[in-house]
């Protein structure tokens, strides 16, 4: 049986296991190839420009005891 463009295939573990359409919806993102390298393009320029936080500037923010 063909596949249609129209439709996808989510594994019998994840739909038993998630709790929200939120939650299903991330695990669909995870799943998009285009998805993940937009947010890698995004991470890398923000790298590059020097934004973002240090594990240590986090811990410390959100009160995290290293």
């Amino acid at each position: 049986m063909a596949k249609s463009k129209d439709s996808i295939s989510i594994p019998l573990s994840v739909l038993m296991t998630v709790t929200s359409l939120d939650e299903l919806e991330d695990w669909l993102e995870c799943q998009d190839p285009d998805f993940i390298a937009e947010l890698r393009r995004i991470r890398d320029e923000d790298s590059r420009a020097g934004k973002g936080y240090t594990t240590d500037e986090l811990r410390k923010e959100w009160g995290i005891p290293s």
